[in-house]
């Protein structure tokens, strides 16, 4: 018995620890993206690296990907061309972030795909 309940407590922590956090998953723009607010969607990954596609409006948008490390409410962002810092809140379902003096709402979405961001490690090593 006793074997068993460590055995299960094993498993648990094993799960816990892969959930990757509160960031863990794909969050959508409440509203259009556009200029003030360009982050259309984002999948933060479990392994610390991202996918997002931003949209400026016009026609203009831009896929970018690298690795993000989130500490207190400080969101970083790291690509293979630039480093940005974010402040960030996550609420339930919902994201804040914040940058220069703007803040953009992103809610999860509920069906999230299992596929991650691929390996950043170039860009990730520096953070």
């Amino acid at each position: 018995m006793r074997t068993r309940m460590c055995v299960v407590s094993l498993a648990l922590t094993s799960l816990l620890a892969g959930c990757g956090g509160p960031l863990s998953g794909t969050w959508q723009a409440s509203g259009p993206a556009g200029p003030d607010h360009p982050i259309a969607g984002v999948t933060f990954c479990h392994d610390g690296t991202f996918t997002a596609n931003a949209d400026y409006g016009g026609g203009k948008s831009h896929m970018m990907s690298g690795c993000y490390k989130m500490t207190g409410d400080k969101l970083t962002l790291c690509t293979k061309d630039a480093k940005r810092d974010y402040t960030a809140k996550v609420t339930g379902d919902c994201l804040e972030i914040t940058h220069e003096g703007k803040t953009q709402k992103l809610c999860r979405m509920k069906c999230n795909s299992t596929a991650c961001c691929g390996d950043s490690a170039a860009c990730c090593a520096g953070m």
